[in-house]
C-alpha cells in the first residue's frame, strides 16, 4: 500500500469515526464510496462491490440523488458492475 493510499484509509477510519460518534450520517454515502475506491486499489473486488452497494442504499435511504452522478462515475471508473441492490 503506497503511502498516500495509507493516509487516506486513515482518513477514512477518523471519518468515520467521527459520524458515528456524531450521529452525523448525511455523509454516509461519500464515506462508503471512498471505502469503495479504497478496497478497489487493494484490488479486494469483493469489499469494492459491497461498499459501493452500501454507498447506493445510502443514497436512496436518504434521497440524496445529487450525488447518484458522482456515484455512477466513480462506478464506471472502478469498471465494477453491480446492480441496483446488495
Amino acid at each position: 500500500m503506497s503511502l498516500s493510499q495509507k493516509v487516506a484509509q486513515a482518513n477514512y477510519e477518523a471519518a468515520k469515526e467521527l459520524i458515528e460518534y456524531t450521529g452525523y450520517h448525511l455523509r454516509d454515502a461519500e464515506l462508503e464510496l471512498l471505502a469503495a475506491r479504497l478496497y478497489h486499489f487493494e484490488k479486494n473486488s469483493e469489499k469494492t462491490k459491497y461498499y459501493l452497494n452500501k454507498s447506493r442504499q445510502c443514497i436512496e435511504k436518504i434521497g440524496y440523488w445529487g450525488f447518484l452522478a458522482e456515484w455512477e462515475r466513480v462506478r464506471s471508473e472502478l469498471k465494477t458492475q453491480i446492480g441496483k441492490k446488495a
